[in-house]
């Protein structure tokens, strides 16, 4: 899932159900024609799995809040059934309730055997959720903290060499 849902994301003309159901065409397709009702039946389900609040399968993407926005990127990928997500900033741009809604679905996921992959600025949010954190720098990794070293003081301190 990338950074900037608005930007690089969503697709902005079309519907909320269009948007979930865009990583996976085929279940809702028959002979070159889209089916509509399989469309909306299958973002029902994912609304109402996710509480993505203030969605219809037929309304605008646009019109959800920031967090809500997220949640139907987290549907369209989830859809696919993945064995690995890789989530850059997944919390980028939401409230906090949001954010806590957000990070309660990437432990289910892991915790239903989807590896997840985050990437957060806020070390915080990233020492709540991670069983490990591997710090980067200039591309080879320089620190492996466990879950029980993981907070954001422990993390800063790799991130600038303070080993």
């Amino acid at each position: 899932m990338p950074e900037d849902r608005v930007a690089e994301g969503l697709f902005h003309d079309l519907t909320v159900a269009a948007n979930i159901s865009f990583a996976r065409p085929e279940v809702g397709i028959r002979q070159w024609l889209i089916s509509h009702g399989a469309e909306a039946g299958r973002a029902r389900r994912w609304i109402d799995r996710l509480a993505i609040r203030g969605a219809t399968q037929n309304g605008s993407v646009l019109s959800l809040s920031g967090g809500n926005q997220q949640k139907t990127l987290f549907a369209r990928v989830l859809d696919r059934e993945p064995r690995v997500l890789l989530l850059d900033e997944p919390t980028r741009g939401v409230d906090v309730g949001a954010k806590a809604e957000l990070l309660e679905l990437v432990e289910r996921c892991a915790d239903s055997g989807v590896g997840c992959v985050v990437a957060l600025s806020d070390l915080d949010e990233l020492a709540a959720v991670v069983d490990r954190v591997l710090v980067l720098r200039e591309g080879r990794v320089v620190r492996e903290l466990g879950a029980a070293e993981s907070n954001a003081k422990a993390i800063l301190e790799a991130c600038y060499g303070h080993e």
